[in-house]
């Protein structure tokens, strides 16, 4: 699989949030996000797209991430 990096920019909070989940998780922060990502895409067909189609993607991380554990 080949990987590319992608930048993006949250508030501090998000991200320190973000951090926390990582630590309590035993992961890095790209991990966790990665993962996010990953559960998102499997999950998102909103119009019963083909999956080699092009799709805009709005991940928003719940304050409340912790409770989904």
């Amino acid at each position: 699989m080949n990987t590319t990096t992608i930048n993006f920019r949250i508030d501090e909070l998000s991200k320190d949030e973000l951090q926390e989940i990582a630590e309590e998780r035993g992961i890095k922060v790209s991990n966790l996000v990665r993962e996010i990502i990953t559960a998102f895409l499997e999950n998102y067909n909103p119009h019963g797209q083909e999956d080699n189609e092009v799709h805009k993607i709005v991940l928003e991380i719940p304050h409340n991430y912790n409770q989904f554990q």
